[in-house]
Parts: C-alpha cells; sequence; structure tokens
C-alpha cells in the first residue's frame, strides 16, 4: 500500500517591519501629485482639514512616513511606494488604482473604503487597521499579511495572491470570484461569508473553519446533503 502523501506545509508570507533610515520632516505640501520623495517625515496631522481631499496620484514615495493623514478622499492612482510606513491615517476615501507597495507597512487608523485595484502589493503588511471595503480585485499579491484587522469586506475577485495570511483578523464577507490562491493562510481569521468558496483552492483553513464552510462548498459542487 502506498504510503499517504503529507500536505505540503504552507509557505507563510515573507514581511518584515520597515526599518526606517534617519529621516528629514519636510511640509506637507511636499505630498502632491508626480512627487518625488525619499527619506522623509511628512506630519499629516493638522496639516489637513479632515474634509479636505489630497491628491499624491502617480507619486514615489521611498524609504520615508506619512504619520497621522486624516482626509475625506485620498488620490493615488498609481502611486508607487518603496519601504514606506503609514501610521495611524483617518481616511474616507483611499482611491489607488494600478497602485505598486512594496516594503510597506500600514500600522493602525481606519479607511471607510481603500481601492486597490489592479495594483501590485509585494512584501506589504496591515497590522491593526480597520477597514470597511478593501478592494482588490485583479490585484496581485505577494507576501502580504493583514495582521489584528477588521475587514467588512475583503474584494479578491480575480486577484492573484501568493503567500497571504490574515492572522487574528476578522473578515465580514469575503469575495474570491475568479481568485488564484497560493499559499494563503485563513486559519486564525473570523470569516463570516465567503462568496466564491469553489474558489478556495489553494487556501489553508483550520478543522472549525472547514466545518463552517461545509454549506458554502456543498452549495457550490451541487451536493446534497439528506438526512
Amino acid at each position: 500500500m502506498a504510503t499517504p502523501r503529507r500536505p505540503a506545509a504552507v509557505r507563510p508570507p515573507a514581511v518584515e517591519p520597515v526599518l526606517l533610515p534617519d529621516l528629514t520632516v519636510v511640509d506637507p505640501a511636499g505630498l502632491h501629485p508626480h512627487a518625488e520623495l525619499e527619506g522623509v517625515r511628512i506630519a499629516l496631522d493638522a496639516a489637513l482639514d479632515p474634509d479636505d481631499a489630497l491628491d499624491a496620484s502617480h507619486a514615489e514615495i521611498f524609504s520615508s512616513e506619512l504619520s497621522g493623514l486624516r482626509a475625506a478622499r485620498v488620490a493615488a492612482r498609481g502611486a508607487r511606494l518603496r519601504e514606506t510606513r503609514l501610521t495611524e491615517p483617518d481616511v474616507t476615501v483611499l482611491d489607488a488604482p494600478a497602485s505598486d507597495w512594496r516594503d510597506a507597512e500600514v500600522l493602525g487608523g481606519r479607511f471607510g473604503s481603500a481601492d486597490l485595484h489592479d495594483g501590485e502589493l509585494r512584501r506589504v503588511r496591515f497590522v491593526g487597521v480597520r477597514l470597511r471595503y478593501l478592494n482588490l480585485r485583479a490585484a496581485r499579491l505577494a507576501d502580504v499579511e493583514l495582521r489584528d484587522c477588521i475587514v467588512d469586506e475583503l474584494d479578491l475577485v480575480e486577484a492573484s495572491a501568493e503567500r497571504v495570511a490574515l492572522p487574528g483578523s476578522r473578515v465580514g464577507r469575503l469575495d474570491l470570484q475568479h481568485a488564484r490562491l497560493v499559499d494563503v493562510d485563513l486559519r486564525g481569521c473570523d470569516i463570516e461569508e465567503v462568496v466564491g468558496p469553489r474558489w478556495l483552492a489553494g487556501a489553508v483553513v483550520d478543522s472549525a473553519q472547514l466545518m463552517s464552510l461545509a454549506p458554502a462548498l456543498a452549495t457550490a459542487v451541487g451536493l446534497r446533503v439528506v438526512g
């Protein structure tokens, strides 16, 4: 009799805290469309009225920290972030499709909605962030961690996700339709609803999660349970 093969161990995301050099404090006016910033710290706590909008479309932000970003709307289409930290943002709408995040982190704070569709996130972590809606449709994710976050709706429709984990997080609605998953670790995450459970291939769940997913999985494959 052949020996049953052990399932391959799930590969965790390779993410590290962002370590920044000594930063130069610059005026918030330096953050504007097509800005090129490197090695700076911008404190935005009192720079903007909470009802204001900020446009940082196509900005390039390297080895920097944005602290206390508070705005009704932040436009950041096509922005590039490298080795950059966002600390305690409070943003109603983040409009950042096709943005490129690498070796970046968001620590604390909240977003009403964060639109990152068609973007790329590599070695990115969110820690203790509250998001009502996180749009990652058609995005490319590799080595991404959402730790101790609350996400009302996580949209991964048509996304490509590899080595993603959500330890200690809570997700209200997870939409996976047509997503491509590899080593996506859902263990330790409280998920209320999964849309598109047939696209869970490539994800890892624990036994309790499997039991809660059973009705949706049965429906997805046309399985009738009688008695």
